[in-house]
């Protein structure tokens, strides 16, 4: 009998050990497969994902990943139009044989390796059920134009930032120019800074949806007590890219009136000048 119990005990414990060595090594393989991330990330060649991104490793050339709370991709095609997506994907795919495989390194961000393909490796973003294409990513937070009290901020492709001022933001922007030429015998900036010249207008730093650019508005009352919102504003915005980049100063125009982004690198910061 002691020694059946003594068999049935050294069983039970083996079991046991057994059982907590399958579930640790499932705990390994899922931290394996399942990341959150805690700072912004590189994502391919020109996305950022936001800080509290949720990341699955999927296979090894594929990860789909899930926004934080009002972050959404910017997704678009011809047919549909604009659209927004919390979930998406990443892939990577050979162009001849074999397959690639997704990397992630803290420094680099996520990309794309070699692998076993034969041909060349392609990283491609995508939402809506792998359909659409990701141009960038947008805080929902706030759906006004904002001069000041930004939300965190989402970034966008350079094609995003197109999509973004012809889709989303055009009439937010339409009325505000005209609401702030409403009171000048000038009915746009550029007819305004033709005639009165540049002293005659200033930069503000406007936010849409985590989105931030600056718009050429008539000078007014340097009182900011007297403002219904406390902008930031100068003669002019620089940029600034991130590791040495040349971050570049593009604009997108709406009947005469010009608003102006930092593009090119990953990460560009807007400077206002006072």
């Amino acid at each position: 009998q002691v020694v059946t119990i003594t068999i049935f005990t050294t069983i039970f414990f083996f079991v046991r050990c057994e059982n907590q060595e399958i579930t640790q090594q499932k705990e390994v393989e899922e931290n394996l497969s399942f990341t959150i991330l805690e700072q912004e990330t590189k994502l391919g060649d020109d996305l950022i994902l936001p800080e509290g991104s949720k990341i699955n490793f999927i296979s090894e050339s594929q990860i789909d990943i899930e926004l934080p709370p009002n972050f959404k991709f910017l997704l678009f095609d011809e047919r549909d139009g604009v659209s927004y997506s919390s979930k998406g994907s990443y892939s990577c795919t050979c162009s001849a044989q074999n397959s690639c495989k997704v990397f992630y390194n803290p420094r680099e961000g996520f990309g794309c390796l070699q692998n076993s393909c034969t041909g060349s490796c392609t990283g491609t973003p995508s939402g809506g059920g792998g359909i659409k294409r990701i141009y960038g990513t947008v805080n929902t937070q706030s759906n006004d134009l904002l001069g000041d009290n930004f939300t965190k901020s989402g970034h966008l492709t350079h094609k995003g930032y197109e999509i973004f001022f012809k889709e989303i933001v055009y009439k937010k922007l339409n009325d505000f120019f005209k609401f702030a030429f409403s009171e000048n015998d000038f009915k746009n900036s550029t007819d305004l800074i033709a005639n009165k010249g540049e002293e005659s207008v200033t930069n503000v730093v406007l936010q849409y949806m985590g989105i931030s650019f600056s718009a050429i508005v008539p000078n007014f009352d340097n009182e900011s007590d007297n403002q219904l919102i406390n902008f930031t504003r100068g003669p002019s915005i620089s940029c600034t890219g991130n590791n040495g980049c040349n971050c570049t100063k593009d604009k997108f125009c709406i009947l005469g009136n010009c608003v102006y982004f930092c593009d090119g690198c990953t990460t560009c910061t807007m400077t206002v000048k006072q």
